[in-house]
């Protein structure tokens, strides 16, 4: 979506669809279930059927004739998972297993690494930009205003008392200060600094996947795309020009506390995709509608859980899917049934 969008929406709406994938990857659970949902298309795999039979499992044993059993908690007799399995299914069941019991300790011990960067580059940041500070009187400011030579670039950081830095630079020229602290105003009414932790705590929760990171470098780069839309808006279309100049000026390709703080920092790519977006500034109502349509889309298909065995209606007999060779079905028995019999043929 953003791809498609650029350049044709507000660049201040698709930073907003960014809400969507913070809030799935924030919160827990699904909202009902449907047959689109990513999560029912995942739950086809055969790896996922046969993590989800092995779930809370302590042991899996096989028999002679391959007959799997899988060892629960508080069970006596193993609850056989699978009949006739060979060598390699075993060993690909046992992998799962394994990979399960070792999921929580790896994915506690990356967080808490991660986490403890965040935190450590927090506090060294804000102990580098308070150490030559001076406050700054800035009127019309909401948040407070101090020139520190120990920053690269303008900035706001902190959560609860967030403040603007200003570069010695920046406070000695009066039309790069009045940008800069346009700018950073403009990331304050967005609550990028509030952003900027939330980021951090998705980064820390799934550190293991490549595409949240891919998705908070892309979600900083549209915090900037869309402050800089806002901050013209607010000096006016006739510094447009100007504004992109002092951009130019202030910014800085990797500046101290980037990730704790809405900095001015931009590579090069990135400067020149700001720039070029200062350049024009021509909206489409189609493609909004569009974008907010494929937005709404994707939401329901991953808000949304896979439809599950328990959903199959009592006394029918559903296939699920050949797991490593071997054909599972699912039977609802109806309600008070004593006993079930499956009789089952097939040809080669």
């Amino acid at each position: 979506i953003r791809a498609l969008a650029r350049g044709r929406i507000p660049a201040r709406a698709i930073y907003a669809l960014w809400l969507l994938a913070a809030l799935r990857l924030l919160i827990p659970g699904s909202v009902g279930t449907s047959p689109a949902s990513v999560e029912s298309v995942v739950g086809r795999a055969p790896v996922v059927q046969i993590s989800e039979r092995i779930s809370g499992a302590e042991s899996l044993t096989v028999s002679p004739s391959g007959q799997v059993q899988a060892h629960f908690p508080g069970e006596d007799n193993g609850t056989v998972i699978a009949e006739n399995a060979t060598h390699a299914q075993f060993n690909l069941m046992s992998l799962i297993l394994n990979a399960r019991h070792l999921f929580i300790p790896v994915w506690l011990a990356g967080l808490c690494v991660t986490a403890g960067l965040f935190a450590v580059a927090g506090v060294r940041f804000a102990i580098t930009a308070r150490r030559r500070r001076t406050p700054l009187d800035a009127e019309g400011s909401p948040v407070p205003v101090y020139v520190s030579g120990d920053v690269d670039t303008p900035c706001l950081f902190g959560l609860i008392r967030p403040v603007i830095y200003v570069t010695p630079e920046a406070a000695a020229d009066a039309n790069l200060l009045r940008h800069a602290l346009a700018h950073e105003i403009s990331h304050y009414r967005q609550l990028d600094h509030v952003w900027c932790v939330v980021r951090c705590v998705c980064l820390a929760l799934h550190w293991y996947n490549p595409l949240v990171c891919l998705a908070v470098r892309l979600s900083r780069r549209d915090s900037e795309l869309a402050c800089d839309e806002a901050t013209v808006k607010r000096l006016g279309e006739n510094e447009r020009a100007e504004y992109g100049r002092s951009l130019i000026r202030m910014t800085c390709e990797n500046p101290h506390g980037a990730a704790v703080a809405t900095t001015m920092s931009a590579r090069p790519k990135e400067l020149k995709e700001r720039i070029k977006m200062l350049t024009r500034h021509k909206n489409s109502i189609i493609a909004l509608i569009m974008a907010l349509a494929l937005a709404l889309t994707a939401a329901a298909c991953s808000f949304t859980g896979g439809e599950t065995d328990g959903d199959t209606a009592p006394g029918s007999v559903s296939y699920d899917s050949g797991i490593g060779g071997m054909s599972i079905f699912s039977f609802t028995a109806p309600e008070n049934t004593g006993s079930v019999v499956l009789g089952a043929w097939g040809l080669d």
